[in-house]
């Protein structure tokens, strides 16, 4: 799960919080912390309440994509603020892969994690200092998430990845972020190719840099805004602010070479024309095409998911019936 950029300033009462745990007894020193600074805002309403908390993706247990780790820092504005990680992952949001599967990916078959998103979001219900979630249907949380940024990872056992499957698993010891760069559209000619076989047609989805950071040595600058996408992560079900390509939801008979089911993957598939009234990107010389339509999935909390159809044709061969570029 990846996390998008958002706006506004503010400032914590670490001081207050130390103290407390000091003089309960209950003081427990970080196994990191995250510093950042909110740079600006756009929020409609200044927040009375301003707190944060890191939702770790919930893949093991049902009924919820998220499972919350409400941080002790209460937010003010503006300036500053730093995050404690004073707890692990609970056991409910560790991650593995089956043996095999590891070994075929080049990873440790004893590894296992826990991926998580900071949040920053102003408290509106019982102002309790955690996010109220609700679930699909029911009244809305009175909760806003005012940003959704970093990624988290936290290596509970085994090796780390190697440095290519950054932003998938963790590639380093411990608790460790990821800069997660914009969501790029496929431009023409990424989802389709030609060779001695004939034209190759894979399924098409959208690409996301990501750079690894030190938790350690590392700053957070951070934006605050309204965007009812990001108060999706108040929903129990909800994916995340991307835009998900459509081909996630299918089955695995769902996916098939020939247009004889839903997805068409391989060499015998049928031309994907753009819908009526959608334009399509052409690439320069008219020989590739692509475009994007969207749906927001009321079961899964307004999670987005697009189809990101193209079409290749080479120079030499007749122009298809119905191709949409000039």
């Amino acid at each position: 799960m990846v996390a998008m950029r958002l706006m506004l300033a503010l400032s914590l009462v670490a001081a207050t919080a130390a103290c407390d745990r000091l003089a309960t007894g209950t003081f427990k020193p970080p196994f990191a912390t995250i510093a950042g600074v909110i740079d600006s805002s756009t929020a409609t309403a200044m927040p009375k309440d301003v707190h944060i908390a890191i939702l770790w993706d919930n893949n093991v247990s049902p009924g919820s994509n998220y499972a919350e780790q409400p941080i002790d820092v209460l937010a003010q504005f503006p300036a500053t603020f730093r995050v404690p990680i004073v707890d692990r992952p609970d056991p409910t949001v560790v991650n593995s892969l089956p043996p095999a599967r590891s070994v075929a990916l080049g990873l440790d078959p004893a590894m296992s994690w826990s991926v998580g998103t900071l949040v920053v979001f102003a408290d509106g219900g019982d102002l309790d200092g955690k996010l109220t979630m609700t679930q699909p249907g029911f009244p809305s949380s009175p909760d806003r998430v005012l940003a959704a940024d970093l990624d988290i990872f936290y290596l509970g056992s085994g090796k780390p990845a190697p440095a290519a499957f950054v932003d998938i698993f963790p590639v380093t010891t411990g608790f460790s972020l990821v800069r997660a760069g914009p969501q790029m559209d496929p431009q023409p000619g990424d989802c389709g190719s030609f060779d001695a076989e004939g034209h190759f047609q894979d399924l098409c989805q959208p690409t996301i840099g990501s750079v690894p950071v030190d938790v350690d040595s590392y700053t957070e600058h951070m934006k605050l805004a309204d965007d009812s996408r990001l108060d999706g992560f108040t929903c129990t079900s909800y994916w995340g602010p991307l835009e998900y390509p459509d081909f996630f939801l299918a089955s695995a008979t769902d996916i098939c070479d020939g247009g004889a089911c839903k997805f068409c993957r391989g060499y015998q598939c049928p031309l994907d024309l753009p819908p009526a009234g959608v334009t399509p990107t052409c690439s320069a010389d008219g020989l590739a095409y692509v475009y994007k339509t969207c749906t927001d999935d009321a079961a899964l909390c307004g999670t987005r998911f697009c189809h990101f159809g193209h079409g290749e044709r080479q120079a030499s061969d007749p122009t298809p019936p119905g191709w949409p570029c000039p």
